[in-house]
């Protein structure tokens, strides 16, 4: 081929490529190019193309072109013309699969769990393997390439498959998304409780905050009389809950009928002091708590206040407080430690001021 080269025209030696059927019977194309020069990937024929480019059979699709006895596909962006003639031969591969997800569930309760399903299909279903990759909000899952997943976390969810025959890998099919969602806990604002604590519980799953142990009180349901026997019970202020009623022994009239206490051995207690007391409620061994470190029992979170409770070494009365992620506490059930502390500082201000009137009118009243 006669070509300019700067002001001088010269021959080049051109070669010829030919672009065959993959068993090397036919040719869709033939080109004459310079040697060491690049292939524009526009020469090459198109599948269904005018070049008669038609697929052997279904699941296959043009993959791309191989050098007559080469076994990599031929790299258009880099790989040259050799000196002498080149064949280039159709390579078919597996065309993209089709793919379907599904999940077991799509709302969940905390700690719930969804499992996701891909299910892959492709006309060469015996003759290929599949490759997964999972998505989360758009987001690539690392690690996770089976064709299940199970998670816990909300979010719209997709994967996309390729079908893999020998080295040869398909092109990407994506699933359709599937949103999951996770509820969060709903407590009631009914007391739940037993024979120590109280507590709100979550309607859903059962789940428990804010407990804490009983603050309880006595309850007198009815006096006794000289003649005629009372009862009382302890109940808490916080919840409600009711411990079963006690006997109020009579009065009596006349030393016949004197009550001799029968202190019992369980301490009861207050915020404040436990005792012994006898079922007519007379107490005895009144004293204040003797209260052991805090512990922390919940921890505090950005969204929910936390607790911790120490208790009396002698009689294992609880004091809990509320916590938060700051520091500061705040007594429950009936734990008086940060009240008497504020009456105290309040007291002493009140003497200091009321001094301080008195010097002044000694000064100023002469």
């Amino acid at each position: 081929m006669l070509a300019a080269d700067g002001t001088e025209l010269k021959w080049l030696e051109l070669v010829s490529v030919l672009f065959k059927t993959s068993d090397n019977n036919h040719t869709y194309k033939k080109y004459y190019l310079r040697p060491g020069s690049l292939i524009d990937s526009s020469l090459a024929p198109l599948e269904n193309g005018q070049e008669g480019v038609v697929r052997p059979e279904e699941g296959y699709t043009l993959a791309g072109w191989v050098g007559y006895g080469q076994s990599e596909l031929w790299d258009f962006a880099k790989d040259t013309v050799p000196d002498g003639t080149m064949t280039l031969l159709a390579v078919w591969g597996p065309e993209a699969p089709k793919v379907t997800l599904t999940a077991d569930k799509t709302s969940v309760h905390v700690k719930g769990s969804f499992t996701l399903t891909a299910k892959a299909e492709h006309p060469l279903q015996k003759l290929v393997t599949y490759q997964y990759e999972w998505y989360r909000d758009g987001q690539k899952i690392a690690g996770e390439v089976k064709d299940t997943l199970v998670t816990d976390a909300p979010g719209s969810y997709t994967v996309q498959v390729k079908a893999v025959k020998g080295k040869l890998t398909s092109t990407s099919a994506a699933s359709s998304a599937v949103v999951c969602t996770v509820t969060q806990h709903e407590y009631a604002a009914e007391w739940k409780s037993d024979g120590t604590n109280h507590w709100h519980a979550c309607s859903v799953c059962g789940e428990k905050t804010d407990m804490a142990a009983h603050s309880f009180k006595w309850i007198t349901d009815k006096e006794a009389s000289s003649s005629e026997a009372g009862s009382r019970h302890e109940e808490c202020s916080v919840c409600g809950y009711k411990k079963a009623a006690v006997e109020i022994p009579a009065t009596g009239g006349g030393s016949s009928h004197s009550h001799s206490h029968g202190f019992g051995t369980e301490w009861k207690a207050d915020a404040e002091n436990h005792w012994h007391e006898c079922r007519c409620g007379a107490k005895t061994d009144i004293a204040a708590h003797t209260f052991g470190k805090w512990k922390i029992t919940k921890a505090p979170t950005a969204v929910r206040v936390g607790s911790r409770e120490r208790t009396c070494t002698v009689c294992g009365y609880k004091a809990v407080e509320t916590i938060t992620l700051s520091g500061t506490a705040s007594p429950q059930t009936g734990d008086a430690s940060d009240i008497g502390l504020f009456m105290s500082l309040l007291l002493l201000s009140s003497a200091g001021l009321a001094g301080t009137v008195i010097y002044r009118r000694k000064k100023y009243g002469k």
